[in-house]
């Protein structure tokens, strides 16, 4: 369901990093880093990093996010 990059930064956005960090983490702009969220957003029907941490929080033990946490 996610790529490689979107399940680094998914796990980033539950170690309640903002996306700033996220991107100076991953050496990457965060242009790049807003355009990664919102595909990520279109996969889990969220609009916001909060309500992404919420979906993780609540879909923990599907598959999709199993190896997230």
């Amino acid at each position: 369901m996610f790529t490689e990059r979107e399940k680094e930064i998914i796990q980033l956005i539950t170690q309640a990093k903002c996306r700033k960090i996220i991107a100076n983490d991953l050496n990457i702009s965060i242009h790049t880093i807003d355009a990664h969220l919102r595909n990520i957003y279109l996969k889990t029907k969220t609009h916001s990093m909060l309500e992404l941490f919420v979906w993780v929080m609540n879909n923990r033990k599907s598959h999709s996010v199993h190896n997230l946490l």
